[in-house]
């Protein structure tokens, strides 16, 4: 009978170590692949206006003022953009507002007779767009006079002036 134990025993014993070694374990997960942001496409930046028709395009095309205090839209795209955009003028006759905008919806405006030369800069998730300011908006003229006969407002009736009887200075 003794012997009979321990065969018992050892045949128990071989059991528990073919199975690894009797404890439970689990077995390691496979690790995740990280997916990979999507890469920002390129910058697009539209614009338009409702002061001028025909003031609208894509730019590199060239933006036109015909008057200080216009305004026009600037909208700028970008697939893949969750940074948000920003946006600068180059001279201080136009004005954009806001700096950075998350919709890329931009109020360009100009505050004084604008030069050319002025460009607007918008900025995306990668690199940057200019928008050209192409022509000037001239400054408004100076002072009209008109020289009238000292009895033009008693005249009965009052004799009209001639076109070339006008005078301006600046």
């Amino acid at each position: 009978m003794k012997n009979l134990g321990f065969v018992g025993i050892a045949i128990a014993a071989l059991a528990v170590s073919g199975c690894g070694g009797g404890g439970s374990s689990t077995p390691a997960a496979p690790a995740a692949t990280p997916t990979a942001a999507p890469t920002p496409g390129a910058l697009a930046v539209a614009y338009s206006s409702a002061a001028t028709a025909g003031v609208s395009g894509a730019a590199p095309a060239a933006l036109a003022f015909t008057a200080p205090t216009e305004t026009a839209t600037l909208t700028a795209t970008q697939a893949n953009n969750t940074t948000g955009f920003g946006a600068a003028s180059s001279c201080a006759q136009v004005t954009v507002t806001p700096a950075t905008s998350t919709t890329g919806v931009f109020t360009a405006t100009a505050v004084a007779p604008v030069t050319a030369g002025c460009t607007i800069t918008v900025t995306g998730a990668t690199g940057t767009t200019s928008v050209a300011v192409a022509s000037t908006v001239p400054t408004p003229g100076g002072v009209v006079l008109r020289w009238f006969t000292p009895n033009y407002a008693t005249q009965s009736p009052p004799v009209p002036q001639a076109a070339g009887r006008s005078t301006s200075s600046a």
